[in-house]
């Protein structure tokens, strides 16, 4: 009755600590690009979701209860916010790349 329980009890734990092992097995199977890719890839898509948090917060607020100090801190909060990710950004042409683009449409066409 020992010897089984003994044998048991060794089997399980010899099997916890296999399963980590394993686990991390897989993971260092994958290339060190690749891990670090998905490293990234995962903090960035949580760092959107609170940037994305935080704008529909202040979005929802009521801000006739806000004064003019804390109105401001906000409305550069969002500022800040948008020259981090980008928004807001569009394709400029100038009037010279323009009137190129013109000229090669009536040629060509």
């Amino acid at each position: 009755m020992k010897t089984k329980r003994l044998l048991f009890t060794f089997t399980i734990a010899f099997l916890g600590f296999l399963m980590p092992i394993s686990v991390n097995a897989q993971e260092k199977d994958q290339p060190l690009m690749e891990r670090l890719k998905n490293r990234v890839v995962k903090q960035k898509t949580e760092r959107t979701d609170e940037i994305e948090a935080r704008l529909q917060e202040i979005k929802n607020m009521d801000m006739s209860e806000l004064d003019g100090p804390e109105k401001r801190a906000l409305r550069q909060e969002v500022k800040e916010i948008e020259k981090t990710t980008g928004a807001g950004g569009g394709v400029y042409i100038s009037v010279g790349g323009l009137l190129l683009i013109i000229i090669l449409l009536i040629i060509l066409l």
